[in-house]
């Protein structure tokens, strides 16, 4: 059996992690990446809606996991206003 260190999955979220948005505009994530010591770039999955019609507080999820099963997640508030 190899075993390997445990290593964290370490996000990257482009932009601002609290974001006001004016109500009505069209509002397009700029993501993030994730990465890995061990297994480099993770894919991303990205959760949430921010809906421009509404003024109200969105949280956008992004999640990854390295080969190991180890999870990180990061998450961007979007404020519409």
């Amino acid at each position: 059996m190899h075993l390997r260190p445990v290593s964290l999955v370490l996000f990257i979220v482009a932009g601002l992690v609290t974001t006001t948005w004016r109500k009505g505009l069209q509002y397009v994530d700029p993501g993030a990446t994730a990465w890995d010591e061990y297994d480099g770039p993770c894919d991303v999955r990205t959760s949430g809606h921010v809906d421009v019609g509404r003024r109200g507080v969105y949280t956008v999820t992004y999640s990854a996991a390295d080969r190991s099963g180890n999870v990180a997640i990061a998450y961007r508030k979007v404020v519409v206003r």
